[in-house]
């Protein structure tokens, strides 16, 4: 079966969700199956690992936008063209933004998620992503949803037929559990973790006066966040009004720093107001890493019935539980074994085998 993905998600994102998950499907599925990236010029970091038989084209990296917009435009004029001379079995579109009009071959696209139909308000500069997402859940023959959510997400918002849809986890590869737990004592200054993007609908402000309030109560806890861009001014202000400057940090690197921080901090903490699936949720506890978190959108579909949810939207409640689990030692280690158990329903292997199976039903 001859499979190709087309340039989208690896010319836009040197990092990223979406790229990422394009990444650990093509990572195991190309012993079983021929696999093809055809993206030009590609800025993105994960692909830089794959073999050059798989990737046809060059990594690159411009600080500049204009030269971004130039490669993405100059990819994307080229994608069907060669769909074409390749010839394959299926193409599985990795954005919304595809040129396939004519095309006969089988095309599927995965839904990550519906932020900008849901969150309109946070993307009023966005006019397209809506209209181009629509038009290409039309027109392709199937849609890969990454939670149950998502999938009522996209009949309930853009009318799609449910038989259209087929629900696909992300997934992780589990590592080997340690025997023991880290148990924090007095020597270690405590801090909890925060991963990606800071804006809209994250909610990263309930978090940060939820840090005010554990200071204030003269809790000595740290705040360390991990991507998502360095602090803008915006941030920064709002870091002094709240008078936590000294106390919130920012990390920048690869998977090694970000397993690192999951594995020392006391908690990893979600205030999303939405997430189409919630990975660092699994990343947390596939490095023992306890997860307190919002119970938005798909993340209690992927946390599960037993985990330690929180009001995203009272940072009284959310100081309230960061500080129950610095307190209660036996909540961290229930907190971290459960963890560990509920990894186990989502792994990439898994999220690849059914991926081969959707390409296959397609195809006969």
């Amino acid at each position: 079966m001859k499979i190709l993905f087309d340039s989208q998600a690896f010319s836009n994102q040197r990092f990223g969700g979406v790229s990422r998950y394009f990444y650990e499907i093509i990572s195991k599925i190309k012993s079983v199956e021929n696999v093809r990236i055809f993206s030009p010029f590609f800025i993105n970091e994960y692909a830089k690992n794959l073999d050059k038989e798989i990737i046809i084209g060059r990594h690159v990296y411009f600080q500049n936008k204009l030269l971004d917009k130039f490669i993405r435009l100059f990819n994307s004029t080229l994608d069907s063209k060669y769909a074409n001379i390749y010839k394959p079995d299926i193409i599985h579109e990795t954005f919304y933004y595809g040129n396939y009009n004519n095309s006969k071959t089988p095309h599927l696209a995965t839904c990550h998620d519906m932020i900008h139909e849901l969150f309109p308000e946070y993307y009023k500069d966005d006019k397209y992503t809506t209209l181009a997402k629509r038009s290409c859940f039309n027109r392709v023959d199937k849609i890969i949803a990454i939670s149950n959510k998502t999938k009522s997400d996209l009949i309930n918002i853009l009318n799609i037929p449910k038989e259209k849809i087929e629900v696909i986890y992300h997934g992780i590869d589990i590592k080997k559990a340690n025997e023991e737990i880290r148990i924090y004592d007095s020597k270690d200054k405590p801090f909890i973790l925060y991963v990606g993007k800071r804006k809209g609908y994250k909610n990263f402000k309930s978090l940060v006066i939820s840090m005010k309030i554990l200071l204030d109560r003269n809790i000595n806890i740290d705040l360390k966040c991990f991507g998502g861009g360095k602090f803008n001014d915006d941030e920064k202000k709002l870091f002094d009004k709240y008078k936590i400057t000294n106390n919130i940090h920012h990390y920048y690197g690869d998977d090694s720093l970000l397993n690192k921080l999951y594995n020392s901090s006391l908690s990893y903490v979600c205030t999303s107001l939405y997430e189409g699936f919630g990975l660092p949720v699994l990343e947390a506890m596939n490095q023992d890493c306890p997860v307190i978190s919002s119970s938005c959108g798909a993340l209690a579909e992927v946390i599960g019935d037993k985990g330690f949810f929180i009001d995203p939207k009272n940072p009284e409640d959310i100081s309230n539980a960061i500080f129950n689990l610095l307190d209660d030692n036996d909540l961290r280690i229930k907190l971290i074994n459960y963890g560990r158990k509920r990894i186990k329903n989502f792994t990439w292997d898994s999220t690849a085998v059914s991926t081969i199976n959707l390409y296959k039903e397609m195809i006969n």
